[in-house]
């Protein structure tokens, strides 16, 4: 049993002086990424990854990035499957966003190394090219070094079977078998390792981004101001005793937060042929509740305000400063319909307050 333990140790340490006397110098890359400007005819030598000297030459694992603006997602994506097939390649990954055929699409590529360089420049030409990133690792270190683990395994393998040809004991049987299958293992993991960095430098990886031309979206007409009509009943506080007119008037409605109104007033006490009483010219504007609805409801809107004005009344005048409150009853794209009451506080010839309400339909222009 001690000679088997020992011929097991010496097998093992064979293997280590074997590795480390079979190594030949490798090329230096500078790094483990290899720059662009330098990849030119090094890109898919992974074939000829050992020169006549013995120096390993740079085994480069290229990935690249493209994102193209194209006209038509869908057409582009046909043009591209035909291109990939051309050149031999594969799609091993797609993408297409949500909401129809003309929104973006991802593809993941697998292409032939030496075909790399074509397949961008195909792929660029479906329209116009937004971005565009190229790099390269180089691998041949890692992939030689498993070349070498590869042969002493192997011939620690061989070395394995011929001491277990000539043992005796079952014991000695047993622990032989045991050691050949974990280095049969590692075997099978190095050979695995080396078919993958083999592929890898083989083929290139290829992230393509199609994505289609911005459309600029439709707008419908928008109103510039709401002209408008009033139908309004004017309420006198002054000094003396209280008196209630009723009129009509113009409203113009820039925005909620701005407006300008004419109202004009008759005194039902007098005949309609003596005209107007007198009149209510007013600016101001007015401001939704966010928790109220904020204005974006189509029916029972409410609103408060501000009013500056000027009222003439047969031959007394003054400044109206007032607040609102308000309703809008009704409002689509085309039309404002609302009441409201305003009260004024006088300031001149005229004295005392006013009520004025108001029925108001507004349409966009």
């Amino acid at each position: 049993m001690n000679r088997l333990l020992t011929l097991l140790l010496l097998s093992g340490l064979a293997g280590c002086a074997h590795a480390e006397s079979s190594r030949p110098p490798l090329a230096d890359t500078g790094g483990a990424v290899v720059p662009v400007h330098e990849m030119a005819g090094a890109v898919g030598a992974g074939s000829r990854h050992q020169s006549v000297r013995g120096t390993v030459k740079p085994m480069l694992a290229a990935e690249a990035w493209l994102t193209v603006r194209v006209k038509s997602v869908k057409a582009a994506t046909e043009e591209l499957r035909k291109l990939v097939a051309s050149v031999g390649g594969q799609i091993v990954g797609e993408h297409l966003g949500a909401g129809g055929a003309e929104t973006h699409a991802r593809f993941r590529l697998r292409v032939p190394a030496s075909a790399l360089q074509r397949t961008m420049d195909g792929v660029a030409g479906l329209g116009k090219l937004l971005s565009r990133d190229l790099t390269a690792h180089d691998v041949s270190r890692k992939y030689f070094d498993e070349g070498v683990e590869k042969k002493n395994l192997e011939a620690e393998i061989a070395r394995l079977e011929a001491i277990m040809a000539s043992a005796k004991d079952t014991k000695d049987v047993l622990e032989v078998e045991k050691e050949l299958a974990r280095v049969r293992g590692q075997l099978n993991r190095v050979e695995g390792d080396r078919h993958f960095l083999a592929d890898r430098v083989a083929r290139a990886i290829l992230q393509v981004v199609l994505s289609p031309v911005p459309v600029a979206p439709v707008l419908g007409p928008e109103a510039k101001f709401h002209p408008g009509l009033r139908f309004v009943n004017f309420f006198e506080m002054p000094g003396g005793p209280a008196r209630s007119t009723f009129g009509g008037g113009l409203s113009l409605h820039l925005a909620r937060a701005f407006s300008i109104d004419v109202d004009l007033f008759k005194d039902p006490a007098h005949p309609l042929t003596e005209g107007i009483h007198g009149y209510l010219l007013s600016l101001g504007g007015e401001t939704y509740s966010d928790f109220l609805g904020g204005g974006r409801r189509a029916f029972l809107n409410p609103y408060l305000g501000w009013r500056l004005g000027f009222v003439h009344e047969g031959h007394r005048n003054a400044a109206a400063p007032g607040v609102t409150v308000g309703v809008e009853l009704f409002r689509n794209t085309f039309v404002l319909v609302g009441i409201e009451a305003r009260v004024y506080g006088f300031i001149g010839s005229l004295n005392g307050l006013a009520i004025d309400s108001a029925l108001q339909v507004n349409i966009a222009y």
